[in-house]
């Protein structure tokens, strides 16, 4: 009996050191994006404690590219969430839907209808950004189901016949917890602009083209999931441009809306009323950039709070995660202008904007020189001696201070940036490796006057430039 209960503990032992491991392997290999990079909506749904979030906005790209959640928050105090992820079909809208109703209670919902405009994904990846994301649940076994390709319903079940090929690419982001996914609130932050043009007689066509039947239930559900929940459904299509067959497509699903009682709007035909410029609001002809993304959410901002009278939480503690997600799209926004320009000026002035971050600054050029960045670092409180002596310093919370001086054999400076990062500052001559170390990598520019900025908020370097 003895020998028996043994055998059994000893099975039930394996058995859960098994599990322990296969959990393991699973997190570090699983789908962790939802448009391309290490950002996964579904992550930052599951970090969100219960019954937060006011306002949702589901959809593919058009949604987190073209509504930023951190402007309503800095506006207005508005929690709300972009439940979005790249090429969203229509199955994937409504059960991604459905789990945020597990945990929180919109009072509105925001639907993106791109997806009633294409039948079939043409990027792989985005089905699994959409399939295998979600937490195993009744819902994740429901919606896999419903994915159009019987043949893969398996693998997407298993999952680990589609994520064991990604051993490869394998990096730190897949063994800890990334900030973003446990503060971002869903939108993508995207300042690249392209020009491009809206054909008006396509957006004042009138021709009613045709909705499937399967496009008539996913309505019907989502218009029952409303009820069912008490939110109001607003379904819209934000400012993309398309062609005339989809615009045909558009008429006939505004048409059945308007019949069956859901809200629906057009916003290709308000252009001028939302203030949308084509000449610099769009990244591409799908997409808006972060300043018509800006425009557009702020027009959304006055419905929200005119018709809906959505109430803001900006004192309310419990919405750190709000705050959080606006340090992080400030700190975006100032290093894409950090990491273009070519002037040290305009370095300086989107470096200082930057929340909670350490900028190391080596100056190594002498008073002889003929170009002079005094007035670029002045700002910072750097004085035209120091300045001319050179040197290595740190900026952080505000302040600047002097860490090293250009003198060979100058005592070493240690600092802990995180559990990960280690920064070693000394000095060995001008321009010589060795100056400013980051975990053991050699972060020496070679030029005259250099930066190197690490975000404490996201824990890694942000900016890495030299003048």
């Amino acid at each position: 009996m003895k020998k028996k209960l043994l055998r059994i503990g000893q099975a039930l032992a394996f058995i859960l050191v098994l599990t322990i491991a296969i959990h393991g392997v699973y997190n570090a290999l699983k789908w962790k994006d939802t448009s391309g990079d290490y950002i996964s909506v579904m992550e930052q749904l599951y970090s969100t404690p219960k019954n937060l979030v006011d306002v949702v906005f589901m959809g593919s790209s058009h949604c987190y590219c073209g509504i930023y959640p951190s402007v309503l928050w800095e506006d207005a105090g508005i929690a709300s969430f972009d439940m979005s992820v790249s090429g969203q079909d229509l199955s994937s809208t409504y059960h991604d839907l459905k789990e945020l109703l597990k945990t929180q209670k919109p009072s509105v919902v925001m639907v993106d209808c791109y997806g009633l405009l294409f039948d079939v994904s043409e990027v792989e990846s985005n089905d699994y950004r959409n399939y295998i994301s979600m937490d195993f649940s009744l819902n994740s076994i429901e919606h896999i189901n419903s994915y159009r390709d019987k043949d893969k319903i398996k693998d997407f079940m298993a999952r680990f016949p589609i994520i064991h090929t990604r051993y490869k690419e394998l990096r730190r982001k897949d063994f800890e917890s990334y900030s973003p996914n446990q503060f971002g609130r869903g939108e993508r932050a995207y300042f690249v602009t392209e020009e491009v043009s809206f054909d008006q007689n396509v957006i004042n066509d009138e021709t009613v083209g045709s909705i499937t039947k399967e496009h008539e239930m996913w309505l019907e559900k989502m218009k029952k999931l409303s009820q069912d929940y008490g939110f109001t459904l607003e379904l819209m299509l934000i400012p993309n441009v398309i062609p005339k067959d989809m615009q045909e497509r558009v008429n006939a699903f505004s048409q059945y809306c308007q019949k069956n009682g859901i809200a629906f709007t057009n916003y290709n035909s308000m252009l001028k009323e939302l203030g949308i410029d084509s000449k610099t609001d769009f990244i591409d002809p799908a997409h808006l950039n972060a300043y018509g993304a800006r425009k557009f959410t702020r027009f959304l901002e006055g419905k929200l709070l005119e018709e809906y009278n959505i109430e803001g939480h900006a004192d309310d503690e419990r919405y750190y995660q709000w705050d959080m997600d606006l340090q992080w799209c400030q700190l975006l926004e100032n290093q894409y202008v950090m990491t273009r320009t070519n002037d040290a000026s305009e370095f300086v002035n989107a470096m200082i904007k930057v929340p909670n971050q350490y900028t190391i600054i080596s100056v190594e050029i002498d008073a002889t020189h003929d170009v002079s960045y005094y007035d670029a670092l002045k700002v910072l409180g750097m004085e035209s001696d120091d300045y001319e002596r050179g040197g290595i310093w740190i900026y952080h919370d505000g302040e600047l201070k002097k860490i090293c001086e250009k003198q060979v054999g100058a005592e070493e400076y240690v600092i802990n940036l995180s559990k990960y990062d280690t920064l070693k500052i000394g000095y060995y001559g001008p321009y010589e490796p060795g100056n400013i170390i980051l975990n053991r990598k050699d972060c020496q520019t070679g030029f005259d006057v250099s930066f190197l900025t690490y975000s404490n908020l996201l824990g890694e370097i942000i900016a890495h430039r030299g003048f």
